[in-house]
C-alpha cells in the first residue's frame, strides 16, 4: 500500500540544515542480537528523536544482514518475529511530526550472500574480502536485487527520501562480474595491483563507470515509484576502498573534509556527529559545548550536522534550535573562494610509503589551520577540481605536498599563474610520476624555477667539541637545519625574525654556527634555483660555501610562485606547531597573492576561524565567525583506530609498543566551556546597504574609507555571522 504523506512539503527535509538525527540498528542474528532487537520499539526510537529536536530521523530499514520489516526481497531479522519495525517507526513519526528516512547499506545482504555466492565481494585470489559483513558486489545482479528492494519499500511505506551507505563498486573486488565486465570493456585481464599503471587506471575507470550505473539503477527504481525523491549517500560515492580516510577525517578534524565534499560534489555535505566517545569500549556522551562546536563547524563550512541520539536529548534539541534560527543565511549559500588548498587521494595512495599513509591528512590539516588562524579565506579542493574547474575564481592555489600532477593540471596551473594567479607549493609537489614513482626533477620545475637535487641529511654535522675533561674532541651533530633569511617580504616579519632564541652562552664555541636566523628541525630537499628566482630562506651550513634554498619566490607572467622545500603543513600539524612555521605559510600565501587582497579582512584572536559564503537571493555576503580554540578540541587524525590496534595486539607476533601514536578515544578532550571573544574588527571591500550580525539581527554601523567598510563585532560566543547586503 502507498500511504499518503502528512507532510506539507515531503522533500523539504533534504535542504533543511537542522533537525536531522541518525542511529544505526546494526544488530546481527545472534542470541544477543535477537534479544536486543526484540526490545527496540519504533515508538521509543521516535520518542527519543522528538526529545532530541528531530524533524527527520534516519534509521535502518535494513541493516547489513536483514530487513527490519516485511518484504519478499530480503530476509527479515529473525528477532522481530511478526513485528514490522519500520511501520512502527513511521506511525510514531506521523504522530510526532517527524519524517522517517531509511538508512540502507547497498553493499551487504545476508540472503544475497548465501543464495548467490557468485555475487560476493572477493579478492584477486577469490577469498571473501570482509569477514564482518556479508558484502556483495554492486556490479553484479545484486544491483537489480537491491533495486527490487527499493521499489517494494517505497510501495509499502510513506517514505520521502533514501539514505545509502556503501555506495560504490569496490576497487578490490574481483568477482566474475567485475573480471568479465572489465575484459569486455577494456580487452584486458583484471590487474592485481597498480604495478601496470595503464591497465590499473583502466580498471579504476571501469569501476567508476560501474558505480555510476549502479546509482542510476537505484535512482531509476526509486523514482519510478516516487518521482523526484531525494537520495543521499553517507559519504562520497566513488570507487570504494581508497577513500576511507575521509570518514575518519570527519570524526577527528572535519573542517577540510567538509570543504572537500562541498568542492567535489558541489552539494551541501554532512557532518555526521557521533555524540558519544568510545574509550575504547564504553560510551561517554559529548558535552553540550562539544555538540555546539561540531554543529557550528558544520554550518560554517557549508554542511548539515546530523547527530546520533546518544547524547542528552535536551542538549541536542538546544543545538538544533540554534542552527534553526541560522537557517535563513545557510540555505542557498555557496562558498566565496579566495585561496584553494588542494588534496589528492591519488598522491596519497601512490606516493606515500609509510604504512599508515596518514601524512597527507596531517599535511592538509597543518596547511588549512594557519589560514584559518590568520583569517585568510580558504576552501579545500581535490585534484579532480584542478582537472575540471575554472581556476580563475581563486587568487592563490596551495599545493601541499601533492606528488602527482597530471599534464592537464600542469598546463592549467601555468596558465593560471601567467594570467595573474598565485601559487604556493611545497616538498614533493610534482616530483612523482602518474604511477607514484619518483622523478629526477619536478614536473613543474619551469614554473617553480627550482630543480630537485636530492634530500638533505637530517643531521647537521658541526665543528667538534674541542674541549673535554680528558682533552679529546667529541663529535657534534644536531637534527636541525640552520637557516639564513634574506631581505624579503615573506620573512621580514617580527614573529619570524624573533623566533631564534637569544644567545646567552656562546654556542659557537661548541660548533653551532654563527649568523643564522632560524633553526628548523625538519626534513628538507636540496633544490637549485634558476637565475632570477629569489632565495627567501636558505640552509648554508650543511656544506660550507654552498647555500640550499628552503623557500624561493619568483614572478611568472603576471603571477607569483612560492616553492617551499619542506613540508611545513605536516610539521605544523603533527610536531612543530611553532608560530614561525605558521607565519612562513601564511606570508607565502600573502606574497603569492600580490595585489589580489582578500575581500574580507578580520582582526581578532587566532582561535576565531572565518569562512565566507555568498547568497544570491537575497544578494549578500556572509562571514561566519567561529570561536573554536584548541584547535577544535581534538587531535587532527589518528595513526590507528582502536579496532586496528586491538587486532594487531591479538596477534602474538606483534609488539604493542611498536604501534605508534594510537589514540584510544575518537575525539580527544571534550570542550566544557568557551570564553567569549570581544571587539572583532571586520573589513569588507565595498559599500553596502546594510551590515548586521545574524541571527541576532543587530545592525552594525560601518566606517567607510578607501573603498572598505569596517565594523566591530562586540562579542562572539560560539558562532555568529556578519552579513553584508
Amino acid at each position: 500500500m502507498n500511504v499518503t504523506t502528512p507532510f506539507a512539503d515531503p522533500f523539504a527535509w533534504s535542504q533543511r540544515p537542522y533537525g536531522r538525527v541518525f542511529n544505526n540498528l546494526t544488530i546481527p542474528n545472534t542470541k544477543e542480537g535477537r534479544l536486543e532487537i526484540a526490545e527496540i520499539l519504533g515508538s521509543d526510537l521516535m520518542a527519543t528523536a522528538a526529545k532530541s529536536g528531530a524533524k527527520t530521523a534516519i534509521f535502518d530499514s535494513r541493516n547489513q544482514w536483514y530487513a527490519l520489516h516485511d518484504t519478499p526481497v530480503c530476509w527479515k531479522h529473525p528477532g522481530l518475529e511478526d513485528r514490522d519495525l519500520i511501520a512502527e517507526i513511521i506511525d510514531a513519526g506521523h504522530e510526532l511530526g517527524i519524517q522517517y528516512v531509511p538508512y540502507i547499506p547497498v553493499d551487504c545482504d545476508q540472503r544475497a550472500f548465501e543464495e548467490h555466492p557468485e555475487w560476493r565481494n572477493v579478492d584477486f585470489g577469490g577469498l571473501i574480502v570482509d569477514q564482518s559483513f556479508p558484502r556483495v558486489c554492486e556490479n553484479s545482479p545484486f544491483a537489480d536485487y537491491m533495486a527490487g528492494y527499493l521499489i517494494d519499500l517505497l510501495q509499502r511505506y510513506d517514505i520521502q527520501g533514501l539514505w545509502f551507505d556503501g555506495l560504490g563498486v569496490n576497487s578490490g573486488c574481483y568477482c566474475s562480474y567485475c573480471r568479465d565486465g572489465f575484459r569486455t570493456a577494456a580487452g584486458q585481464e583484471a590487474p592485481r595491483s597498480a604495478g601496470d599503471l595503464e591497465i590499473w587506471n583502466l580498471w579504476l575507470d571501469y569501476k567508476k563507470a560501474a558505480t555510476q550505473r549502479v546509482f542510476e539503477t537505484f535512482a531509476r527504481a526509486a523514482r519510478s515509484v516516487r518521482p523526484g525523491i531525494p537520495i543521499h549517500t553517507a559519504w562520497l560515492s566513488d570507487v570504494r576502498g581508497s577513500s576511507q580516510t575521509w570518514v575518519e577525517g570527519f570524526w577527528k578534524w572535519p573542517t577540510p573534509f567538509l570543504q572537500l565534499m562541498r568542492s567535489e560534489t558541489e552539494m551541501v555535505g554532512e557532518f555526521y556527529v557521533e555524540t558519544a566517545q568510545y574509550s575504547p569500549s564504553y560510551h561517554i556522551a559529548l558535552t553540550e559545548a562539544e555538540l555546539r562546536d561540531r554543529a557550528m563547524i558544520a554550518i560554517s563550512n557549508g554542511a548539515v550536522p546530523t547527530f546520533t541520539m546518544m547524547a542528552n536529548p535536551a542538549s541536542t534539541r538546544a543545538i538544533h534550535q540554534e542552527v534553526e534560527v541560522r537557517a535563513p543565511w545557510l540555505i542557498g549559500s555557496d562558498p566565496a573562494p579566495y585561496v584553494a588548498v588542494v588534496y589528492s587521494e591519488k598522491s596519497k595512495q601512490l606516493c606515500e610509503r609509510d604504512q599508515w599513509k596518514d601524512g597527507p591528512d596531517f599535511t592538509l590539516y597543518g596547511t588549512v589551520m594557519p589560514l584559518l588562524e590568520e583569517k585568510i579565506p580558504e576552501t579545500c579542493i581535490t585534484d579532480r577540481n584542478l582537472e575540471l574547474d575554472d581556476l580563475s575564481k581563486f587568487a592563490v592555489i596551495v599545493l601541499p605536498d601533492i606528488g602527482i600532477i597530471s599534464d592537464t593540471v600542469a598546463s592549467k596551473l601555468k596558465a593560471f599563474v601567467a594570467a595573474g594567479g598565485g601559487l604556493v607549493a611545497n616538498y614533493r609537489t610534482s616530483l612523482h610520476g602518474p604511477d607514484g614513482s619518483q622523478l629526477s626533477d619536478f614536473r613543474l620545475a619551469d614554473l617553480f624555477g627550482v630543480h630537485f637535487r636530492g634530500t638533505m641529511p637530517n643531521e647537521t654535522v658541526l665543528e667538534p667539541w674541542s674541549a673535554t675533561n680528558i682533552g679529546l674532541e667529541q663529535a657534534n651533530g644536531v637534527l636541525c637545519k640552520y637557516l639564513i633569511a634574506s631581505d624579503h617580504e615573506i620573512v621580514n616579519d617580527p614573529l619570524i625574525r624573533g623566533s631564534r632564541a637569544v644567545e646567552v652562552v656562546p654556542a659557537y664555541r661548541r660548533g653551532e654556527p654563527k649568523g643564522y636566523d632560524i633553526p628548523y628541525p625538519g626534513p628538507m630537499f636540496r633544490v637549485e634555483a634558476d637565475n632570477g628566482v629569489d632565495a627567501v630562506l636558505s640552509e648554508a651550513f650543511q656544506e660550507p660555501g654552498v647555500s640550499w634554498p628552503m623557500i624561493t619566490a619568483r614572478n611568472y607572467g603576471k603571477g607569483r610562485v612560492v616553492y617551499i622545500a619542506a613540508n611545513l603543513g605536516l610539521h605544523y600539524a603533527s610536531q612543530w606547531t611553532y608560530p614561525f612555521v605558521r607565519r612562513l605559510q601564511t606570508n607565502s600565501v600573502r606574497w603569492a597573492a600580490g595585489a589580489n587582497e582578500p575581500f574580507v579582512q578580520i582582526e581578532t584572536l587566532l582561535q576565531v576561524h572565518a569562512t565566507l559564503f555568498h547568497q544570491r537571493n537575497p544578494d549578500r555576503l556572509i562571514v561566519h565567525l567561529l570561536n573554536s580554540p584548541s584547535p577544535q578540541g581534538y587531535p587532527p587524525m589518528t595513526r590507528q583506530s582502536w579496532a586496528g590496534y586491538k587486532a594487531a595486539v591479538d596477534h602474538a607476533d606483534v609488539d604493542p609498543s611498536s604501534l605508534r601514536d594510537v589514540y584510544f578515544t575518537s575525539f580527544g578532550r571534550m570542550r566544557e566551556e568557551l570564553a567569549p571573544v570581544h571587539n572583532i574588527r571586520v573589513r569588507i571591500r565595498g559599500e553596502f546597504k546594510r551590515i548586521y550580525t545574524a541571527p541576532d539581527n543587530v545592525t552594525l554601523t560601518p566606517a567607510v574609507k578607501d573603498g572598505w567598510s569596517e565594523v566591530v563585532v562586540g562579542r562572539l560566543d560560539a558562532h555568529l555571522m556578519v552579513v553584508a547586503e
